[in-house]
């Protein structure tokens, strides 16, 4: 989750328009810090109820998913 917040912070980016992606607990403190969480469809249950989006699995090109959503404003902040 720091590694987030000190990222935008450096980059001059609103940590609120942030995204964090995983899979594990310990991507669970991104969850909170970032705008959204997503978490890939393959991931332990911890990480699926703390995101605010679930997408593919991390096999199904997630990244991409998450972009394509994001043009196609299913993922809005």
């Amino acid at each position: 989750g720091n590694a987030i917040i000190n990222l935008c912070d450096y980059l001059n980016i609103d940590v609120r328009k942030s995204i964090a992606v995983g899979d594990y607990n310990n991507d669970i403190s991104m969850f909170e810090a970032a705008g959204k969480g997503v978490a890939v469809s393959n991931a332990c249950k911890e990480a699926l109820e703390a995101a605010d989006f679930v997408t593919v699995s991390n096999e199904e090109h997630a990244i991409a998913k998450i972009i394509d959503d994001l043009d196609k404003e299913k993922i809005v902040f």
